[in-house]
């Protein structure tokens, strides 16, 4: 019926019984194996004993006559697989590392002035990246003195170059004509 040779032949200490059940009976007739086993999986109450894996194969049916009962150790059951447990914890670090290092790279680049500036002129949801210059004006003199840059991308204000909590301060001022004839901004700008 069961070759006890290949049973008890595993390498892992496991212990094991083959019995009779009778049909609609919770006791068992001892075949094969470590008598007694499946008296304690009934008396423990569960399928499981504390410290390894235990488990019941009984044929539904009853056309076969016979159960089977077996636990591995806890302890023969971690020996035996160790260096599996040792590689795929191995291969999950090396994987978070990896995938750590990639995601704040690009948080940093997204974060960044130059990040903020190229996802704004790549969203054309937003019709492009363009600024509005404002004219700063002498009151003494009334001659432009330089102009204020008001970044702003289509018809929206200009995510990319917010900060969380408010927009970049527009008082950054591009310097106008300076006395001598020069300027210090390109001429693009001056003539907006």
């Amino acid at each position: 019926m069961i070759d006890q040779r290949v049973l008890s032949g595993t390498k892992t200490p496991f212990s094991w019984e083959a019995f009779t059940r009778p049909p609609d009976e919770d006791y068992g007739m001892h075949l094969y194996g470590t008598p007694g086993l499946f008296q304690q999986f009934v008396a423990g109450g569960n399928r499981f004993f504390s410290g390894g894996l235990s488990a019941e194969v009984c044929n539904t049916n009853e056309q076969l006559g016979f159960c089977l009962a077996g636990h591995y150790s806890g302890k023969a059951l971690l020996q035996r697989h160790m260096v599996l447990i040792g590689a795929s914890i191995a291969l999950c670090l090396l994987i978070a590392a990896v995938t750590q290092r990639k995601v704040y790279t690009r948080l940093a680049y997204r974060r960044s002035i130059p990040g903020r500036i190229a996802r704004a002129l790549r969203r054309s949801d937003y019709g492009g990246f363009h600024c509005h210059y404002q004219p700063i004006i002498d009151l003494g003199s009334g001659r432009i003195v330089g102009v204020e840059a008001l970044p702003a991308s289509g018809t929206k204000p200009a995510r990319s170059l917010r900060t969380s909590s408010s927009p970049k301060s527009t008082r950054r001022m591009i310097p106008g004509p300076l006395p001598n004839g020069s300027s210090a901004s390109s001429p693009t700008i001056l003539e907006r």
